[in-house]
């Protein structure tokens, strides 16, 4: 899978503009503020159709603008498409999305399968060094966003557990609990699904660094915390549950771990040890691992994208960043050059290509 062009109308800080890619490496250079990440999240909308960074849809369009379009032509195994997402402001506040393939008119689930990406952002230390929230909020979204079955039990889960919670809290002044079968049930049904698929990813992220990645990727470990859900262990915990006014088993409660193999798995953690050096690696090796979990899952190759990949690395970790010669497309930015080129395209933000 390759992205040829991308087309920007109203979005973000580009009025009109179209952009050219590599079919290997793009790098995009630019002094700050001057949209080299608006067009990494062009990018990245039409791969998951959400945005890594906006909180609402309306921030995607350009100031006093009422309508935004992204355009792309994407080259596949079964030939070239061009997509087409269309965004517009509704009187109610609301932004109003159209996905087209090739001029037609399709649903979400078939857009959302034509094109995969993976980011590297330097907020995403934050997933080794952050909270267990943030974490599995990472992970839920590429699992929901490759896996329908997924999809629908986080979504089946989070309504079984709003309401649980809030009957707790109503009992909880009345000391007694009533009935939560009906609730409990479909947290046990949907929580070991979302579990159990937890468990799988990580798994494989691990296999995959001990395994396939660089040498010097080897060094670290992910493990999935959990405590597993079933109806009998939600009604043993009911009691305490009911005391504390909230549901303290399941999902919601587990996490993801980065660790290093040199030390037992619950000493390791690098979020209190390591180098921010060494949690950026961690990270890097991370969205390789994510990129090859979805060359899996979809056949495809997804393209990688890297916003100032190079900050805060000491020539070292240059070095070993450069080394990871990625065998699909990469586009890069910086608000520098790297002293070797080592890209076939260069975007230049700041006037011209």
């Amino acid at each position: 899978m390759t992205l040829q062009w991308l087309k920007l109308v109203n979005f973000r800080s580009w009025a009109d503009r179209r952009f050219a890619f590599s079919p290997k490496q793009t790098i995009v250079v630019g002094s700050n503020a001057t949209g080299k990440t608006n067009i990494l999240e062009a990018i990245w909308f039409l791969a998951w159709l959400r945005s890594f960074r906006a909180k609402k849809l309306n921030q995607l369009i350009s100031w006093r603008q009422s309508q935004a379009q992204l355009q792309a032509g994407v080259k596949t195994q079964l030939g070239e498409q061009q997509l087409g997402i269309s965004l517009s402001r509704q009187n109610s506040g609301l932004v109003k999305k159209t996905y087209l393939i090739n001029g037609q008119l399709q649903p979400r689930r078939t857009f959302l399968k034509q094109f995969q990406a993976v980011i590297f952002r330097p907020e995403d230390i934050r997933l080794v060094a952050g909270s267990p929230g943030r974490r599995r909020q990472y992970f839920d979204q590429l699992l929901a966003g490759l896996d329908w079955q997924y999809a629908r039990a986080w979504r089946r889960y989070q309504r079984a557990l709003r309401q649980r919670n809030k009957l707790l809290e109503q009992w909880r002044w009345r000391k007694q609990a009533g009935p939560l079968d009906y609730w409990d049930q479909i947290l046990a049904t949907a929580g070991r699904l979302l579990q159990e698929k937890r468990r799988q990813l990580a798994e494989f992220i691990d296999s995959y660094w001990q395994l396939k990645a660089p040498a010097w990727l080897r060094e670290f470990q992910i493990t999935y915390q959990s405590q597993p859900i079933s109806l009998e262990a939600l009604r043993r915990r009911c009691q305490r549950d009911l005391e504390r006014g909230h549901t303290g088993l399941g999902p919601q409660r587990d996490d993801f771990l980065f660790g290093h193999r040199q030390f037992p798995r619950q000493e390791g953690n690098l979020a209190y040890w390591a180098s921010r050096g060494q949690q950026r690696l961690a990270i890097l090796g991370l969205k390789l691992a994510m990129a090859a979990y979805l060359r899996r899952e979809t056949g495809w190759q997804p393209l990688i994208l890297l916003d100032d990949a190079f900050s805060e690395l000491d020539a070292d970790f240059r070095r070993k960043l450069q080394q990871m010669v990625w065998r699909g497309q990469l586009v890069w930015t910086a608000t520098q050059e790297p002293s070797r080129p080592f890209w076939q395209r260069k975007i230049k933000t700041g006037g011209g290509i």
